[in-house]
């Protein structure tokens, strides 16, 4: 049982490369609270055709690497997508973290990250942050709480119109960083998880990032899972013309190990 708790975690974990600067890691968290090298892949594929045509591929993975109180860990994603053959999606992401387990309650974390994500007009993230991490609650193999706070310092550049004066196409400023994580286990076979971040620019409170990722996860074996999940994303100072508000959902096939 306490395998198919952390497994449940991963359908959040494995796909928060956001346009926004948010990573859910509580996955590999988790996998991390013992010894040794743990992970898990996820592919998932998306399609529609007849009046229109699209398809949508993915591919992530995740490694966490433990030894006593340190512990390190690798995120990565890959998206590709087209309708009716014009290519419409198209971002990628890497994500690594050490973590020094100070306690069974208490962790202390320092990460880098890089992303792009072409329809969403960044052409690329490069961050470098710390923080730390606390398990609030914990029954078993019921239910786990955890909160964490921190910050990081970000260097972004965007494909913004001619127009755009350089200090829109290129910013560099600080983020404080904060979530809430909450995973549930249901049945024998089922389970939920859901994590809440919150990301205010320092300096400037109202230029903030929210995200909520919502994960549904059915066993189908001791390694195998079937997820379904649903995120929102809010961006209050969206650069260009994109929206505050993204919401995707989809389905995928993780494999643990």
């Amino acid at each position: 049982m306490r395998t198919f708790i952390k497994a449940i975690i991963a359908a959040a974990a494995l796909h928060s490369a956001t346009t926004a600067a948010i990573t859910n890691m509580e996955y590999l968290h988790k996998q991390g609270e013992q010894d040794g090298l743990h992970g898990n892949i996820e592919l998932s594929l998306k399609g529609k055709s007849g009046n229109s045509n699209r398809q949508t591929h993915s591919v992530a993975g995740q490694l966490s690497y433990r030894t006593g109180v340190h512990q390190w860990l690798t995120s990565a994603s890959a998206e590709y997508g087209e309708s009716n053959k014009v290519k419409d999606t198209d971002n990628k992401f890497i994500h690594q973290r050490y973590i020094h387990h100070n306690s069974n309650k208490l962790a202390i974390e320092g990460f880098v990250q890089y992303q792009e994500d072409t329809f969403k007009l960044l052409d690329s993230r490069a961050l470098v942050g710390a923080g730390a991490r606390f398990k609030i609650s914990q029954k078993d193999d019921d239910y786990l709480f955890n909160f964490g706070v921190g910050a990081y310092y970000t260097e972004e550049v965007y494909n913004l119109p001619e127009t755009a004066t350089d200090a829109e196409r290129e910013e560099k400023y600080a983020r404080a960083n904060s979530y809430i994580n909450f995973a549930k286990q249901l049945t024998q076979s089922t389970s939920f998880s859901n994590t809440l971040y919150w990301q205010p620019r320092l300096g400037d409170i109202a230029d903030s990032y929210a995200y909520n990722n919502l994960a549904f996860t059915v066993k189908i074996s001791e390694k195998l899972a079937l997820k379904v999940t649903l995120e929102t994303q809010y961006d209050s100072k969206p650069v260009g013309e994109l929206e505050h508000v993204d919401h995707s959902y989809f389905t995928s096939l993780a494999y643990s190990f």
